[in-house]
């Protein structure tokens, strides 16, 4: 409906949008509420990486937690056999689950 420079600035009255250039509408980024966290590829992907950055940890041991691949330990607790921010595989959650659940905190993924 609306082209060219002529309409720059209008807000369609349809979709509520604000007409103005392609390239613009690429690099704008809003908030929406999922029912699951998500990362953007941009802030894990890009060089350098912003999360790993945040996180304080190598991107690898991130993409393995963003992709469900491990789970990270966040607090410890008495458990002498973890230590913050360990990565575990899914075998190794699986052999301490039943004895410390209830006394450590793990997030999957994203949650992180």
């Amino acid at each position: 409906k609306y082209k060219r420079v002529r309409h720059r600035g209008i807000v369609c009255e349809r979709c509520g949008v604000e007409v103005t250039e392609s390239r613009v509408r690429r690099h704008r980024m809003g908030f929406i509420k999922l029912a699951a966290p998500v990362a953007h590829v941009w802030y894990l992907k890009g060089i350098p990486s912003y999360i790993a950055i945040l996180l304080d940890m190598p991107l690898r041991d991130v993409e393995q937690i963003v992709y469900f691949n491990s789970y990270v330990v966040l607090d410890p607790g008495n458990a002498d056999t973890l230590v913050y921010k360990q990565l575990l595989t899914e075998d190794q959650w699986l052999e301490i689950e039943d004895t410390i659940y209830s006394e450590n905190s793990q997030l999957v993924g994203v949650e992180v």
